[in-house]
């Protein structure tokens, strides 16, 4: 069964089907060189925006070293029962052995280990859990109080409720009006990573805490 998962008799590119292995190598290739280059269009400047922005205290506070403690805090938040490198570690592992094994994950120097997370390691999804945990703590600070989803404390289905109470009023005043509702088709693969890393850096963030 997993065999037949891993393999590929033919696949769809841009609604084309193609069914040999060279094809398929092409297609795939060509179609993630175009997902994630930039085209070199034009792109809105941000300079007479202004934002919400971290103090220096906060900015700093995501550019320090790890802490032992919040590595250890985040490894018990994980879900123990996945593998998700091909050593077949799973959390629970790390957890239960971690007087043996702490000194490796505070020591990381192997590349593999920080791979993307398609191909992601025991050690890669922890140190990303760390810094969500420390980011989770400050998003507030920086991010509109329009904004609902995705950050602690808030709730999704605020922002619905608010949308139907203004559709009802509407309605009700027989007001002619525009609702615009936007789904980006994978949203995340089309980012702008410099137009990203300019606004990260109008909120205060530091060219340490972006690498991170």
């Amino acid at each position: 069964m997993k065999a037949r998962r891993n393999f590929l008799s033919k696949i769809r590119v841009n609604e084309v089907s193609l069914s040999s292995n060279d094809e398929i190598k092409e297609g795939v290739c060509r179609a993630y060189q175009s997902l994630l280059s930039e085209s070199g269009d034009w792109r809105p400047s941000i300079n007479g925006l202004n934002f919400k922005e971290l103090g220096e205290g906060l900015a700093s506070s995501l550019e320090v070293m790890f802490f032992k403690e919040e590595i250890f805090a985040a490894l018990s938040s994980c879900c123990g029962d996945k593998a998700p490198g091909p050593d077949g570690f799973t959390m629970a592992f790390w957890l239960f052995c971690w007087d043996v094994v702490k000194s490796e994950i505070l020591g990381a120097v192997d590349l593999r280990d920080f791979r993307p997370i398609s191909l992601v390691r025991s050690v890669y999804k922890l140190l990303a859990k760390v810094l969500a945990n420390r980011l989770k703590l400050v998003m507030g600070e920086v991010i509109s109080d329009s904004q609902q989803a995705f950050v602690q404390g808030r709730q999704i289905l605020d922002i619905v409720l608010i949308v139907s109470k203004v559709l009802d009023s509407r309605l009700k005043d027989n007001t002619p009006d525009l609702l615009l509702k936007m789904d980006i088709e994978k949203a995340f693969n089309h980012v702008n990573w410099d137009f990203l890393m300019d606004v990260m850096s109008k909120m205060g963030l530091g060219i340490d805490g972006l690498i991170g």
